[in-house]
């Protein structure tokens, strides 16, 4: 791990941030409302929208292999992801952020906790997605 991940976990982690692991609905209800202001900050195409339906379609569909990872500080969600699970391998399918907390770096605990929790429930791979091209951002991490 980079030296600068592990600051920024040190950071999180000194500043009080905690990450949590569910599939109730609430947290999902929160996740939806931080993903759709994550896809506007980040003037996605549209085609990374999606409505409500959809993610609580994925949790009906696949109970048993939907989990919803969140970072708090004082109840506050600052990143979120949606997982996906299966065999040996679990899938970061969906994530977002409050970029106003960036400075709190929840991001990096968040996947650091992320990474832990499936070590820990006997997963073998943590797929992250992208890394299509050399410079693509999340290749390099």
């Amino acid at each position: 791990m980079l030296k600068s991940c592990r600051s920024k976990i040190r950071k999180a982690k000194k500043n009080l941030v905690d990450v949590r692991f569910s599939d109730n609905d609430k947290n999902l209800e929160e996740f939806v409302r931080l993903y759709s202001l994550t896809m506007d900050r980040l003037q996605a195409k549209r085609y990374y929208y999606f409505n409500t339906d959809y993610f609580f379609n994925l949790k009906y569909l696949f109970p048993d292999n939907f989990l919803i990872a969140g970072a708090y500080k004082d109840n506050e969600l600052l990143a979120s992801g949606i997982i996906l699970c299966y065999g040996s391998i679990m899938n970061y399918h969906l994530s977002c952020s409050n970029w106003e907390k960036h400075y709190l770096a929840p991001n990096n605990l968040l996947d650091f906790e992320i990474a832990n929790y499936g070590a820990k429930n006997g997963f073998k791979f943590l797929q992250l997605g992208g890394g299509r091209i050399p410079n693509d951002s999340l290749f390099q991490y």
